[in-house]
C-alpha cells in the first residue's frame, strides 16, 4: 500500500525446508523476505518470493546484502546487478524463478 508520504509492504516469513531439492514438510518462521537497500535514486524495498535461500543455505535476504555490499547504484542498476549475479549463482534447476 502506498501513500503520499509512506509506504507499507508485507512479506511472510515462512522458508520451506529441502532435502535434495526437494521439500521435506519442515519449514522455518524467521526467514526475512524484505530488503532496504539505499541506492543513488534513494531508498528502495525488495522483496522476494520464491527461491528462499542459496545451495549453501544462505537465506536470500543476506545473499542480496552480501551482492549490493559497498556498491553505490541507481535502483535500475540494483535491479540489473542482482540479476546477473542470481543468473550466475543459481543451480539451473533455480533459473526459471529468475525468468
Amino acid at each position: 500500500m502506498a501513500g503520499k508520504r509512506s509506504l507499507w509492504m508485507m512479506a511472510d516469513r515462512q522458508l520451506t525446508e529441502t532435502v535434495g531439492g526437494r521439500p521435506n514438510g519442515a519449514r522455518t518462521t524467521d526467514t526475512v523476505k524484505l530488503v532496504s537497500v539505499e541506492t543513488e535514486d534513494g531508498p528502495a524495498i525488495i522483496s522476494y518470493a520464491g527461491l528462499g535461500a542459496t545451495a549453501m543455505r544462505t537465506p536470500m535476504s543476506q545473499w542480496i546484502f552480501a551482492v549490493l555490499r559497498g556498491r553505490k547504484l541507481s535502483l535500475e542498476q540494483t535491479i540489473v546487478v542482482l540479476a546477473e549475479a542470481a543468473a550466475a549463482q543459481t543451480p539451473r534447476t533455480s533459473r526459471v524463478l529468475l525468468e
